[in-house]
């Protein structure tokens, strides 16, 4: 075992100003130097982890469908609910509109079809009623 300096410790950043005897600039890291976290290839080599922080950090309980094709919809609700699913909210609101009910009617449909889905309902008074569907996720 060595004193290296991995990779990452490029990207950090004091946050407490210049302090050349103290903090960050006297921190030393013990690690193998054939342990993947030397070896930026090896260490994210897929990124994943990054990803699904970034995600669960930033999904939105809401969708908004209004103005797509029923194609359109189900694509983005399809890749929306398994990123919701993922990110382990309870519930997730769908905005697909009144208007002529086919949006609707595939949402519904595209929903009994799923396995991580418990049970759905249109909005209530004050939830956007006939224009939106709150699915409850297992």
């Amino acid at each position: 075992m060595k004193y290296l300096k991995p990779h990452f410790y490029d990207q950090f950043v004091c946050t407490a100003g210049d302090c050349p005897d103290t903090c960050c600039a006297g921190w030393q890291i013990l690690i193998d130097e054939d342990s993947p976290m030397m070896s930026g290839a090896k260490a994210n080599k897929t990124g994943a982890g990054k990803i699904r922080m970034s995600k669960s950090a930033t999904i939105s309980p809401e969708i908004n469908l209004i103005g797509k094709t029923t194609d359109e919809a189900i694509a983005l609700l399809d890749k929306y609910l398994d990123d919701a699913y993922l990110s382990h909210l309870g519930s997730v609101r769908i905005v697909h509109g009144k208007g002529t009910g086919a949006l609707r009617n595939a949402v519904h449909t595209y929903l009994k079809r799923q396995k991580h889905v418990k049970s759905y309902h249109l909005g209530e008074y004050g939830e956007g009623d006939a224009g939106v569907t709150i699915a409850e996720f297992k």
